[in-house]
């Protein structure tokens, strides 16, 4: 069962117009990210992201994280400032049948003719607030130590 998302968040991740960065990695451990904006929200709470290419490295590095237990990221950014970044486990690849089908039709009926190599499932397990007023707050809370000296002088 996926980790369960505000409201908020599904509406972020469901706009076409929020930035969506996939990232993966290779089979030495090196980073890979990729601008996506075919990400979206199930209504169970999982993730999808529609790849488009056979050759990807993407690709390769989500069926490599599948088959190894090994986690991927997808960092979203909206309009507003907010930022999160959605860590979790591939789940499951579709390369034909219903829900292939479906995934296919609706982005050649948005997009036009566009190629559909395989609709990737993520189960999320780790949500982190990215957004600036969030990291700046828990730092102000947490790291008294990191605040400038500037800030701590009295100007009177």
């Amino acid at each position: 069962m996926a980790i369960e998302m505000s409201k908020q968040l599904v509406n972020l991740i469901n706009d076409y117009e929020t930035i969506k960065v996939l990232a993966t990695v290779d089979e030495k451990g090196q980073p890979h990210s990729i601008l996506n904006q075919h990400v979206t929200v199930l209504e169970d709470g999982r993730l999808v992201y529609l790849e488009h290419l056979e050759s990807s490295r993407s690709y390769k590095n989500f069926t490599r994280s599948l088959w190894y237990d090994q986690k991927v990221s997808i960092t979203v950014v909206g309009k507003n400032g907010a930022s999160w970044q959605i860590k979790g486990k591939p789940e499951r690849i579709i390369v034909s049948g219903p829900i292939f089908e479906y995934h296919y039709k609706k982005l050649r009926e948005i997009f036009g003719d566009i190629d559909l190599a395989a609709v990737c499932i993520i189960e999320p397990e780790e949500l982190i607030d990215e957004s600036f007023g969030v990291q700046f707050e828990n730092q102000e809370k947490d790291y008294l130590i990191f605040k400038h000296l500037d800030r701590l002088a009295r100007w009177d």
